[in-house]
């Protein structure tokens, strides 16, 4: 009986120990938790996350191929399939730094480019680009020269560290144009009978630019670029232009603000007077500078996207115009409403109408150009394999610069013989613009995408009797099929509509008043162009060309004939250097 009380005793004692222990202070004493020691030992590199399957595009159809477990199992058991075998890898096409491109066809056509991309560092890379085009052979039932060549050569150097780019680079062009739309009879205004030994109708353009940029992935400042150029011909006329221009990204909030700067000036000199001037004893020069400043914030949601700004100018006085875009999803991808509201002012010069406009006149009359207002409202949309846009646009443009046959002059004697109606001036015109246009894009077939667009155009201009030589409408059909892996087929077919021209002819007046003219249509024409590619290998493909296949008779250019059917066949070579 004893025992047993000294074992309740003491049980009692216990149990009520930490109960008593837990009315005491522990102090300022802390506490160490010890967990048990558990190594973590990291095995290989970081594994890469490979892509989403749905997200990746097949050839071909591929097999999988599943082993099954080689191991014993009781004969009521199904055998299990063990993962599937690793598909065959494809081994990635070698990328050569150098391609060459070079095709020869009838009536003495040449075409070749050639671009390079040397890797000089881990850094850096040079790029040079070649092109020419050239025909040698004079255009049929043409009894003046009618040949032509365009070279440009492109060098730049590149530099990109740290989501940071630099390039800077040179290039030069020389063309060779000829003024050979020389008419005998047109419009009932006749050619007077001038005995010439020899016609000098052949022009040269030489060029060359120097440019430099800077660009960042991110920053206030995304990317600045500078560019000067300086531009010539054969009558000693010349034009300078030098473009500065800036654009980057600010935050106002949550809100992007998009802001566009530049700086652009024109000028230049002709030695020739315009030949509807019967004062010819000086040429014209222009000098323009433009300074523009292109805010704009974008404000995004579900189913809208608007992007509110303007166009601050000054050129010669202070200048504002909209710069306005909105769009609303009417069904999701299928049918988006959008409407646009713009304006600028450009800049024209000499070098810029000769790109038009090869066959002007080496005396023109160069201004700026005022788009008061473009304004334009459509829908959009589409599916996985179409696209689809229907708009209205209507434009304002003060001063649009225009081309018109220069009126034969033969009061006057010209070191080049561009003065029987064979060459193009420039005049000016307020002009409204109202065009309506659908254009259409579909790939219905793997490795086919089709393409094509419709506009028909309105034109009223303030004093001229017409917009010369503007299309009342145009067409285009653009197709692009690869088939058998290594075939591809290119084809364009092309429509301009109607245009309308004018001629005239300078006359020695008693009293001042209008030339003589007569103004005349210009047919509508159809133009069909192929090409087909076969890659022979990785390193080379073959190819063969046809320009306006249906060998249609159209004028480029009131009294210049376009040249006839020409068919090419060359090849591309790809190599290091």
């Amino acid at each position: 009986m004893l025992k047993q009380n000294i074992y309740f005793l003491g049980f009692f004692l216990l149990a009520s120990n930490p109960l008593l222990a837990q009315d005491q202070n522990i102090g300022t004493e802390s506490v160490t938790v010890v967990k048990n020691y558990a190594p973590v030992i990291l095995i290989g590199a970081k594994p890469l996350i490979a892509p989403i399957l749905k997200q990746l595009s097949w050839d071909k159809k591929r097999t999988l191929v599943y082993p099954i477990k080689e191991f014993p199992v009781a004969s009521n058991f199904t055998p299990q399939l063990a993962a599937p075998d690793a598909l065959p890898s494809e081994k990635a096409p070698k990328t050569y730094n150098t391609l060459v491109h070079l095709g020869l066809g009838s009536r003495s056509t040449a075409e070749l480019w050639a671009d390079s991309q040397i890797k000089k560092s881990r850094y850096s890379h040079i790029g040079l680009q070649l092109m020419h085009n050239s025909m040698l052979q004079d255009l049929p039932a043409v009894d003046w020269d009618s040949n032509f060549f365009n070279t440009q050569l492109m060098g730049r150097y590149h530099f990109s560290k740290r989501k940071k780019h630099y390039q800077a680079g040179a290039s030069l062009q020389h063309m060779a144009y000829s003024w050979y739309g020389m008419p005998s009879m047109q419009g009932g205004i006749a050619q007077l009978s001038i005995a010439v030994p020899v016609y000098d109708l052949q022009q040269n353009y030489f060029s060359s630019e120097i440019f430099g940029s800077f660009s960042q992935d991110k920053g206030a400042l995304e990317s600045l670029s500078i560019m000067g150029g300086d531009f010539r011909d054969a009558t000693q006329s010349n034009a300078q232009k030098i473009n500065v221009h800036g654009n980057g990204r600010l935050m106002l909030g949550d809100k992007p603000l998009f802001w566009n700067a530049s700086y652009n000036f024109r000028g230049g000199q002709f030695n020739t007077p315009p030949l509807s001037s019967f004062d010819q004893s000086n040429g014209l020069d222009y000098q323009f500078h433009k300074l523009a400043l292109n805010p704009v914030i974008e404000l995004a949601g579900a189913d809208a996207l608007f992007k509110l700004g303007s166009k601050i100018i000054y050129s010669n006085g202070l200048k504002i115009y909209p710069d306005i875009y909105g769009q609303y999803a009417l069904l999701t991808d299928f049918v988006t409403a959008f409407a646009s509201l713009s304006g600028d002012f450009n800049l024209n010069d000499y070098a810029s109408f000769v790109m038009e406009n090869p066959f002007v006149s080496p005396s023109l009359e160069v201004l700026p150009s005022d788009q008061r207002y473009a304004f334009e409202l459509g829908i959009k949309g589409g599916g996985s394999a179409f696209s689809y846009a229907l708009s209205w646009m209507e434009n304002s443009t003060n001063n649009q610069a225009l081309f018109v046959q220069n009126p034969k002059n033969y009061l006057n004697t010209f070191e080049k013989q561009f003065n029987y109606g064979n060459s193009f001036e420039v005049v000016y015109d307020a002009i409204d613009t109202q065009r309506l246009g659908v254009s259409i894009a579909a790939a219905p077939l793997q490795g086919l995408s089709l393409s094509g667009h419709y506009h028909r155009f309105n034109y009223t201009s303030a004093s001229a009797q017409e917009a010369w030589h503007l299309p009342k409408e145009s067409a285009r059909i653009q197709l692009e099929y690869d088939f058998l892996t290594r075939f591809t087929l290119n084809g364009s077919w092309n429509y301009t509509g109607v245009r309308t021209a004018r001629s005239s002819q300078m006359v020695q007046f008693v009293v001042p008043g209008p030339l003589p003219s007569e103004v005349f249509e210009l047919p509508g024409f159809h133009r069909l162009d192929a090409q087909l590619y076969y890659q022979a290998n990785e390193r080379l493909s073959v190819f063969v060309k046809g320009s306006n296949l249906t060998g249609s008779t159209y004028a480029l250019w009131s009294g210049f004939v376009a040249p006839p059917r020409i068919v090419m066949a060359g090849a591309q070579y790809r190599f290091d250097l």
